[in-house]
């Protein structure tokens, strides 16, 4: 599938000449082509590649999760804009884009418990459709059985959240982007620049003048520089940092369970709990920091993996009330499929987009954490309003911030 061109008819592409380039082939990087492609006129040719054999990065093998509940304005905002553009698709396809189903922050005290109070509470007060609630360990057992015996002090529920049918929404995005030639199998190697502008970008695939280059490298932020030898980036990078979570999928037997819900333990392990075959999923809430070396998209399967024990913890927290008397070790089966998800963002947490100081030509759109899908129309609008003049990047998105070392996100 190498060299795969989707849309477009410009199958060896002779046109060397663009005027904008973007870099990337994740949600981040197909939600921003496709928001340029809807604000410039018919006369304006952007290139979208990746070096990848199809768009959308790891998506495949996100959970593609939403929800409302954010500890920043400026993260809530870009999911908004995500379930706003899928819903507005939705209707226009007449199929399903979104897939509700309940988020639920369980709380070891009545302090972690206040904590997701005040963001429930601080999301609300933005005007945000948030739809969340706090729950007593009584009123959460009773709402959701799976709890009935669990030794929590209540949860923060957001009713209001699910899943992102990403895969039909980045397939109807593209066809809709008519000045966009978007192209599979293209290794970008170097942004070329003259003075401080941008003039073009190097590939395995030749030469393509530009004077506008958008790059959203996802987990490949960590490769910056040799994308950018001619400037500065260090203290950039400084401020970066990409980790890892081991996730698996398994089967659980002996469980009888006729619910769905995303639930994050008070130590933020994650367990998805899907009614169809009982299958499960897992995270290692210990994130890795890990260099570019060590980023392997490719899927590992191995049956031999031991499961972390802050899941097992949770699990045996939240669900005595499908324990069987016959089935031994129920929850010790292996994983039917494993891989690692990677987390850039800056040391705060927070994402990062704008222009880098004295280079004319380049956006930068990095450090979506996991907010690729799930924040990735907001991405794409910010992105968009840099490059065209349009608007600014929030304060606390701005990639020219100095954020503060050390702090991390509450709620994932």
């Amino acid at each position: 599938m190498s060299n795969l061109l989707y849309f477009r008819t410009d199958t060896n592409m002779r046109e060397k000449s663009y005027d904008m380039i973007v870099i990337g082939g994740g949600p981040v990087g197909v939600h921003t082509a496709y928001e340029l492609d809807q604000r410039v006129d018919n006369k304006t040719d952007i290139l979208a590649i990746t070096e990848t054999n199809q768009f959308g990065g790891l998506s495949q093998r996100s959970l593609e999760q939403y929800r409302y509940i954010h500890e920043t304005r400026e993260q809530t905002q870009m999911v908004d804009d995500t379930v706003k553009l899928y819903e507005s698709m939705a209707s226009d396809l007449g199929e399903k884009t979104i897939h509700k189903f309940p988020y639920i922050f369980t709380a070891a005290s009545p302090e972690q418990r206040g904590e997701y109070k005040k963001i429930i509470d601080q999301t609300k007060a933005w005007g945000f459709d948030s739809e969340g609630s706090i729950l007593t360990n009584d009123e959460l057992a009773q709402e959701y059985p799976i709890f009935e015996q669990a030794n929590l002090a209540g949860a923060a529920i957001s009713k209001n959240a699910g899943r992102l049918y990403f895969d039909t929404v980045k397939t109807e995005m593209m066809k809709r982007s008519e000045k966009t030639t978007f192209k599979t199998g293209v290794r970008a190697e170097e942004i070329i620049f003259s003075k401080g502008k941008v003039t073009g970008v190097r590939t395995d695939q030749g030469e393509f003048h530009t004077d506008q280059v958008i790059l959203a490298p996802g987990a490949g932020i960590l490769n910056l520089q040799k994308l950018l030898p001619a400037v500065d980036v260090s203290n950039l990078l400084r401020l970066f940092e990409v980790t890892k979570r081991d996730l698996f999928y398994a089967p659980t037997h002996g469980i009888a369970l006729n619910m769905e819900a995303f639930v994050i333990g008070p130590k933020m392990p994650i367990v998805r709990f899907e009614p169809q075959g009982a299958t499960y999923g897992y995270a290692d809430p210990q994130e890795l920091r890990v260099t570019e070396q060590e980023i392997d998209p490719s899927p590992r399967r191995r049956q031999d993996l031991e499961f972390p024990a802050q899941v097992y913890d949770l699990l045996s927290e939240c669900m005595p009330k499908y324990y069987s008397e016959d089935a031994k070790n129920t929850l010790a089966v292996p994983p039917s499929g494993h891989w690692s998800g990677y987390y850039p963002a800056f040391v705060d947490g927070q994402p990062a987009i704008g222009q880098l100081p004295g280079v004319k030509g380049l956006t930068i759109v990095a450090g979506s954490n996991h907010y690729g899908v799930m924040g990735g129309a907001g991405f794409g609008k910010i992105a968009a309003d840099v490059v065209t003049g349009q608007g600014r990047v929030p304060d606390a998105l701005n990639i020219n911030r100095t954020p503060s070392p050390g702090v991390k996100s509450l709620v994932l």
